[in-house]
């Protein structure tokens, strides 16, 4: 029962708090043993001896108590503790004041003080001066006590001086159990406290492991969930992945291009239908194999194998597609193909193999070449036209001068004036053959040291002579000589001088800027490193069309109702076996710019030396080989009139017989002249090369009526000492003989 009641009580008080349930406890034995000595002192005032007052008191003091257990109950220890100890000390120190009977009874009540100020320390354990305030007070109202005895005379002032001795006494015994229990609490207090700490640490580390316990695991369910959805994600996209994987399958297997993609070792991985039959390789014995042994390529041109690792390392991705001659295995057949490689990356950019697509391309490239020929064949056609036209042209004037000087009629003068008028459309007629094999694959130039400024200038004079068009020429200061075939260059520069001349009908300007140029590797133009001349030629004329503009060096192109399209197309041709450059620029309305880069050379130009007819004495003896019987013939007639000796022979057989017959005799030939082309035999190239085994000294000049032959254009290299181009005049013949024996 009353553990009951005790318990009931302190339920609002954590056990685990000993120290504060303890004080608790405490206080509620103090308020209901308070309580019973309240109750009995009741009964005994109220039916005994009977006082109101006291009873009054009595009850005020018991109402009191059961406000402090309900505090108590509700929590408020501190606030109980107090009101406890004040109220309880007060009815005692009432009892003595106003209770009657000796005095000596009224002192005995002090010790029951004496204790309960012994016990203050367990009601307030950690504030020390409120428990000296306790006694501090105690001992006054003890004071105020004896001196109001001793003022009544109820007690001498030595007897209140011995009481108050003997009191203080008691209080000072009573403060020392105090203060002993006072320390005890403290140190209890404080090894608590710290013990309360290390609790509270401890249930901090252990709420924060908790924490991070339970933020993990928060955690490792998240990234549960995050690796479920992405296993669902990964099977969907192994899924789709599968599906595109096939549909890729699908449709390079239905490509009509050939298509093969290797690893990053250049080994196969796949190939499509397309591609087994053209390489004659299946798919299951090329899967693996390196891409060397599948795809045999050989070079379109060359016919010479050409390795995949060459060709496709290093090539910008998306580059231009080649061409070249694929070779079945199985079949023996070959294919033109078209075919390009391009890496293959993955989400990082990091190549994982490659991908090579080629495409037979040989029905095309025959049609194409058929459709070729049939241009050539019509452009040929209109080229021969209008050749045709202007070699009737000169033939005329040529048969009708001629005709007129066999006249009798006429006077030696005009017979004169007939032949010279023949000679000029001659010259005109080996112009134009000159045109036609330096647009054929002939046209070799005969490169020497030459003074591009001179060659300029002399062709604007010509061209420009009594024209309407003003021409301004800018040259720079020690400019270089050119490596050039004076007159080949010479036709370059009036071709283009024609054209813009003719672009400008009503008149115009044309610039010419000429400059020394040092081009180093890798530029913008790509162009090959050295030094040249660069010349720029513009007009200000009416421009050429961007739509025909990459035409205009093409054979046969011309925009001209009169003119055989062999103008640009000659130049470009020159330049280009000069080892130089040309390009243009052209806006409509705005004219046209001409840019030349011709291989220059510091080297200063050699003086040569012109010996006329009058100068040279003759007197040697010259070997004459060529097939034509009628060139035999004017070439004794020219010699003999140098007061040489010729002998004429057919071929190299003759020539190589009687040069050997004479040089036997001690009587060898000054000259030789030998013609390139014979014919059905040996020319002038392998027979040089028995005559100078004969006689390495020997002095031989090379003639050709076309110079497609690497020999005309580096004749000293194959043993001649000159050369004369076919058709020749008598003054040409002398100066070439006599320039061999001025020297």
């Amino acid at each position: 029962m009353v553990t009951h009641i005790f318990n009931s009580l302190l339920e609002n008080y954590d056990q685990s708090d000993y120290r504060k349930s303890q004080q608790a406890g405490i206080i509620l034995t103090i308020i209901l043993t308070a309580y019973i000595f309240l109750t009995a002192s009741l009964i005994y005032y109220y039916y005994i001896n009977y006082k109101p007052i006291v009873v009054y008191a009595v009850s005020a003091s018991m109402s009191l108590h059961l406000l402090y257990l309900y505090l108590l109950k509700m929590g408020f220890l501190e606030t109980v503790s107090q009101a406890t100890l004040i109220t309880n000390l007060a009815m005692l120190w009432t009892a003595i004041f106003f209770q009657s009977g000796p005095v000596i009874h009224r002192i005995d009540t002090l010790f029951i003080i004496f204790g309960a100020l012994a016990l203050t320390p367990l009601i307030d354990r950690r504030r020390g001066y409120y428990i000296l305030a306790y006694y501090v007070v105690n001992i006054i109202i003890l004071g105020g006590f004896l001196i109001m005895l001793s003022s009544t005379g109820e007690l001498s002032a030595k007897s209140s001086v011995s009481i108050f001795a003997d009191a203080l006494t008691g209080f000072l015994f009573s403060g020392a159990i105090s203060f002993l229990i006072y320390t005890i609490n403290l140190r209890m207090h404080e090894r608590d406290a710290e013990k309360e700490k290390e609790l509270i640490n401890k249930k901090e580390e252990l709420e924060a492991t908790n924490e991070e316990l339970t933020a993990s695991m928060e955690e490792l369910e998240a990234t549960s969930e995050e690796l479920y959805a992405s296993m669902d994600q990964m099977e969907d996209s192994n899924h789709a992945l599968e599906e595109e994987k096939e549909r890729l399958l699908v449709t390079i297997r239905s490509l009509s291009e050939g298509v093969i993609t290797t690893d990053t070792n250049n080994n196969i991985l796949l190939m499509n239908p397309v591609a087994e039959k053209l390489t004659g390789n299946d798919q299951r014995k090329a899967a693996g194999q390196p891409l060397e042994r599948i795809l045999h390529l050989k070079d379109i041109n060359s016919g010479n194998t050409r390795h995949c690792t060459n060709i496709f390392q290093g090539k910008k991705e998306g580059a231009l597609r080649e061409k070249g001659i694929l070779s079945s295995e199985n079949s023996n057949m070959e294919y033109i193909v078209e075919f390009s490689s391009d890496p293959i990356r993955n989400n990082n950019g990091d190549i994982t193999g490659s991908v090579i697509i080629f495409r037979d391309i040989t029905d095309e490239e025959f049609i194409e070449k058929e459709m070729k020929k049939i241009q050539q064949l019509e452009s040929l056609g209109l080229l021969a036209g209008g050749i045709a036209h202007d070699f009737n042209n000169i033939l005329t004037s040529v048969l009708g001068n001629v005709n007129l000087a066999g006249l009798s009629t006429i006077s030696n003068y005009d017979k004169e004036q007939c032949l010279q008028d023949a000679e000029s459309g001659l010259l005109q007629a080996r112009e134009l053959t000159k045109q036609l094999l330096t647009f054929s694959k002939g046209g070799m130039p005969i490169k020497k040291t030459t003074s591009i400024k001179n060659i300029i200038e002399e062709s604007v004079k010509f061209i420009l002579r009594g024209s309407n068009i003003i021409c301004r020429q800018q040259y720079d200061d020690n400019l270089w000589n050119g490596i050039a075939d004076k007159s080949q260059i010479s036709q370059v520069i009036q071709n283009l001088i024609i054209n813009a001349k003719q672009a400008m009908p009503d008149g115009g300007k044309i610039d010419i800027t000429v400059e020394n140029l040092s081009v180093e590797k890798n530029n913008d133009l790509l162009i090959t490193e050295g030094n040249y001349i660069l010349i720029r030629l513009s007009d200000n004329g009416s421009g050429i069309d961007k739509n025909i503009l990459p035409d205009i060096f093409n054979p046969y192109f011309t925009t001209k109702e009169r003119g055989h399209g062999l103008g640009l197309s000659v130049v470009y041709s020159i330049i280009t076996k000069h080892n130089g450059y040309i390009f243009v620029e052209s806006e409509i309305g705005e004219g046209t710019l001409f840019s030349i880069y011709l291989p220059a050379t510091i080297k200063d130009i050699k003086p040569e030396t012109i010996v006329t007819t009058s100068a040279f004495t003759g007197g040697k003896k010259i070997l004459f080989m060529d097939d034509d019987e009628e060139i035999r013939k004017l070439a004794v007639k020219m010699i003999e009139l140098l007061n040489c000796e010729a002998v004429t022979v057919p071929d190299s057989e003759s020539a190589v017989s009687i040069f050997t017959q004479e040089f036997d005799k001690g009587a060898p030939f000054d000259i030789v002249i030998l013609d390139v082309t014979i014919p059905g035999g040996p020319g002038g190239e392998e027979t040089i090369k028995e005559l100078i085994h004969i006689d390495p000294g020997i002095t031989a000049i090379v003639s050709s009526g076309y110079s497609n032959n690497h020999v005309m254009s580096d004749y000293k290299e194959y043993g001649f000492s000159a050369v004369i181009s076919k058709p020749y005049k008598f003054e040409e013949l002398v100066n070439t003989i006599s320039s061999l024996f001025s020297n």
